[in-house]
């Protein structure tokens, strides 16, 4: 499955805001990590709308996007973190 076509909707300010509520989300820890996705898809909505001051199916997809690769971008971090640990250990 071909999914580079997403690549346009990315949206790097997004992606970092989202990524930076994400980790806080992910150190307060009354909130289930299995919603942490969900709620960032819903702010990275809300920021694209608020960036371009418009509402359509393609910056709710920009929005979705950056906020949901923001996740894949922690993910990334932490198994390279592991990868140092078992490294040193």
């Amino acid at each position: 499955m071909d999914l580079t076509f997403l690549e346009g909707y990315f949206i790097p300010v997004i992606a970092g805001i989202c990524f930076c509520i994400g980790y806080g989300l992910k150190q307060w820890k009354k909130i289930d990590n299995r919603w942490i996705p969900s709620l960032l898809m819903i702010i990275g909505i809300v920021l694209n709308i608020w960036i371009r001051s418009s509402i359509s199916p393609e910056i709710i997809l920009g929005g979705m996007v950056s906020a949901l690769s923001s996740t894949g971008i922690h993910q990334v971090f932490k198994q390279m973190e592991e990868l140092n640990k078992e490294k040193e250990g």
